[in-house]
């Protein structure tokens, strides 16, 4: 049992219990429950939750789960027996229930609904753009949303999720007339939704749906009370609240493609430069720091080079990819770009197409779970590697260890790469090989 609260005049209270043990199969950043293989389920607790709640004397329960990924049903079939136990044995308790999301799966949700709690909740966690950095790679938005979907769909159980919280957003426009001019504010406010989008489609979503809690607080007038990184954070969020509400930036830019061979390989290339100067700042007043390229462009006197044929640009100023990585969207070459979170492959026309994808590294293995796909080193939100399938989400394997694209003779099982001086392991049992028998093998 997690968490008990009792009534405030002494009567019964509430308790939430976790079912199906304390390991979770999913690897979520944010959580700090134990990770790994789940235990065999104890056969009894639906009858000892149902027991415990009698003798407790409780009016509303809460039951939770860790994921079991590792089971066939995921553990549904356990989740609603504990809820029928709980409901046959106390008919008058109110029964809420936080469930994994079964992968999506309809026929394991039907499970819940069909065992008739009073509540249903799934945790969505966090806005689409920051699932893949946040949630473990089996976990997604869509996917969350259909659960909930798929319980307003097929009953009239009450459901619940993470609350995105808004602001006053005519406080938020007086803040950009206030701060940077009343030439500064758009004309029409971007109303943040539940999906992270305003009203008209587009993607002018806040820091990951984290406001102030008064946004009249500007961050040099709190800076004393934070530490210099609250204060970073603070003010990263601050000015990503009060940009929604600011006018558009306009720039002006010039891309140059060039193409080359290489003679020894035969491999062809694409080379891209930009420049750009702003005709109207907009928004970017709000972010000083960002497109200092630009910046220097317009403070030089709003210019963009003139460029001739023949004319030798700075390595630096260009970025190199493959002929075939041309952008699914509007036909215009890929490039790969630095961010946050490392390289990743995005569209050269940004930002009039906003196309992006991750940079997949292939360690050179057929996927041993579907076969189609290849396996890719992927990372964390900590920055740990993990290997997985390039054909994600249609197929989800994943290995914390790197696999050498052999199985395990004793039982089947892929072999992954075992410390650092060239062993391997099979990934289900006990056997192994030293450098020397898998160099040779």
């Amino acid at each position: 049992m997690g968490e008990c609260w009792s009534g405030s005049d002494g009567t019964p209270g509430t308790a939430t219990f976790m079912i199906m043990g304390d390991t979770c199969t999913r690897t979520c950043g944010f959580c700090d429950v134990a990770t790994g293989g789940g235990d065999p389920l104890d056969e009894d607790e639906p009858t000892n939750v149902a027991s415990a709640v009698a003798e407790i004397g409780l009016d509303y329960v809460v039951i939770t789960s860790v994921d079991r990924d590792d089971l066939p049903d995921q553990g549904s079939g356990h989740f609603a027996e504990t809820i029928r136990s709980v409901r046959d044995a106390h008919p008058d308790v109110l029964i809420e229930v936080l469930i994994p999301d079964f992968r999506g799966e309809d026929e394991l949700i039907d499970h819940i609904i069909d065992a008739r709690p009073d509540v249903i909740a799934h945790n969505v966690e966090t806005v689409n753009r920051l699932q893949s950095t946040v949630r473990d790679p089996r976990a997604g938005y869509q996917q969350s949303l259909g659960v909930l979907e798929r319980v307003k769909n097929q009953s009239d159980i009450h459901t619940k999720s993470s609350n995105i919280p808004q602001p006053d957003w005519n406080d938020v426009a007086d803040l950009v007339r206030t701060h940077y001019g009343p030439s500064l504010v758009a004309n029409g406010q971007a109303q943040i939704t539940d999906d992270g989008e305003d009203e008209s489609g587009g993607e002018r979503t806040l820091a990951g749906v984290v406001v102030p809690s008064d946004p009249n607080r500007a961050p040099e007038n709190v800076r004393s009370y934070l530490t210099t990184e609250q204060y970073r954070l603070y003010d990263l969020i601050w000015r990503r609240l009060v940009a929604t509400q600011a006018t558009e930036a306009i720039l002006e830019t010039v891309s140059v493609t060039m193409e080359a061979e290489s003679e020894a390989s035969g491999t062809r290339y694409i080379f891209v430069a930009q420049a750009g100067i702003a005709e109207k700042w907009g928004f970017l007043e709000i972010y000083p720091e960002v497109a200092p390229d630009v910046r220097a462009n317009n403070a030089a006197g709003g210019a963009l080079l003139q460029l001739s044929e023949g004319e030798t640009l700075q390595p630096s100023a260009i970025a190199p990819v493959e002929r075939n990585e041309l952008c699914e969207k509007c036909g215009r070459p890929m490039v790969i770009k630095l961010g946050r979170f490392g390289k990743f492959i995005a569209c050269s026309g940004f930002p009039d197409c906003r196309n992006s994808k991750p940079l997949l590294v292939k360690v050179g293995v057929d996927c041993p779970e579907c076969g189609e796909g290849e396996v890719v080193e992927r990372r964390s939100k900590k920055g740990r590697p993990f290997y997985g399938c390039s054909r994600y989400p249609e197929c989800e394997f994943i290995s914390w260890a790197k696999p050498v694209g052999r199985s395990c003779s004793e039982c089947g099982d892929i072999l992954v790469e075992a410390g650092k001086r060239g062993g391997v392991k099979c990934r289900a049992c006990n056997y192994k090989e030293s450098a020397d028998v898998a160099k040779a093998s």
